[in-house]
């Protein structure tokens, strides 16, 4: 995973606008932004090989095997600054 500048560089604050439809009116302001990414992303799966399960078949299918499951993990750490 990889962050190039336009990811990670911009304005402190952005410009929100909400307009409502009950009178029609239009509201604007300015509303500081901070921007968080990961960093040091590591992907780790309790068990790397996931086996066909023999004779074992999807429920709406004949010819849809199953196959073992496992879990995945993932961490990060969390980087940034207000932009």
């Amino acid at each position: 995973m990889s962050f190039g500048a336009t990811a990670t560089a911009g304005k402190s604050y952005v410009l929100v606008e909400v307009k409502t439809t009950a009178d029609n009116a239009t509201y604007t302001e300015m509303v500081p932004l901070r921007v968080w990414h990961a960093t040091n992303v590591a992907i780790q799966v309790a068990d790397p090989l996931v086996n066909l399960i023999e004779g074992a078949y999807n429920s709406g299918s004949c010819t849809e095997q199953l196959y073992q499951k496992t879990d995945v993990f993932a961490t990060t750490s969390l980087g940034g600054r207000v932009l």
